[in-house]
C-alpha cells in the first residue's frame, strides 16, 4: 500500500491490460470474461490516475482493513499455518507505514481522505490495537495457537504486539495529524 507499491500495482495493472487485449477470443465465454477483466483493469488505472487510490480510507474497505483482515480467513489447524500467521503478522507494521506513506503523499498533492473516514478509522484502528478496553485484535488471534512451540509461541507474541503497536501508532496519526488537515 506504499507510494512504491501502488506504482507497481498499476503497471502490473498495465502489462495485464496490454497483454489481454493481445489475446485470441476462443469464444463467447471468453470474451465476456475478458471484457469482465478489461474493465476492472481500466477501472483500478482510472483510479490509480485520479490519485483515488492512495488516499483511500473508509471504514468498510480499503486498505486499513484489508491489512488487518487477511487474519480471518487463514487456516489455523498446523504448525505450518501459524508460522504463516507470525510471517504475516511480522509484515503488518511495514503495510502500516507503506498506507500512511501514500495518504501523507496524497494529501500533500491536495487529496486528503474524508475527515469523517479519517476519525472513524482510527476509532476502528485503536479497537483492533486494543486501546478500547479489550485486548487487541493481534493479541486475541494469537492466543488462539494450540501448539506447543515455545519458540513459535514467542515469535506470535511479538509480532502481534507489534502489529497492536503499529495500529495504535497509525491511529494517533490519523487522528491527530491527518485529521486536523
Amino acid at each position: 500500500y506504499s507510494p512504491d507499491g501502488v506504482v507497481s500495482r498499476r503497471d502490473l495493472d498495465r502489462s495485464t491490460l496490454r497483454e489481454l487485449r493481445s489475446l485470441r477470443v476462443e469464444n463467447g465465454r471468453d470474451g465476456v470474461t475478458a471484457a469482465v477483466l478489461a474493465e476492472w483493469l481500466e477501472s483500478r488505472l482510472a483510479l490509480d490516475d485520479s490519485g483515488e487510490t492512495q488516499r483511500t480510507l473508509c471504514v468498510l474497505g480499503s486498505p486499513w482493513q484489508s491489512i488487518r483482515q487477511v487474519f480471518d480467513l487463514m487456516p489455523r489447524q498446523s504448525e505450518r499455518d501459524w508460522e504463516t500467521i507470525a510471517t504475516r503478522l511480522e509484515r503488518v507494521p511495514g503495510s502500516v507505514l507503506g498506507l500512511r506513506a501514500s495518504l501523507e503523499e496524497s494529501t500533500q498533492r491536495g487529496l486528503p481522505p474524508a475527515r469523517r473516514q479519517v476519525l472513524a478509522c482510527a476509532e476502528q484502528g485503536a479497537t483492533w490495537a486494543g486501546q478500547s478496553g479489550r485486548p487487541s485484535f493481534f493479541a486475541e488471534l494469537v492466543a488462539k495457537y494450540p501448539g506447543g512451540d515455545d519458540a513459535l509461541r514467542r515469535r506470535l507474541d511479538g509480532a502481534a504486539r507489534r502489529a497492536s503497536e503499529a495500529y495504535a501508532t497509525a491511529s494517533d496519526w490519523l487522528r491527530d495529524e491527518l485529521a486536523p488537515v
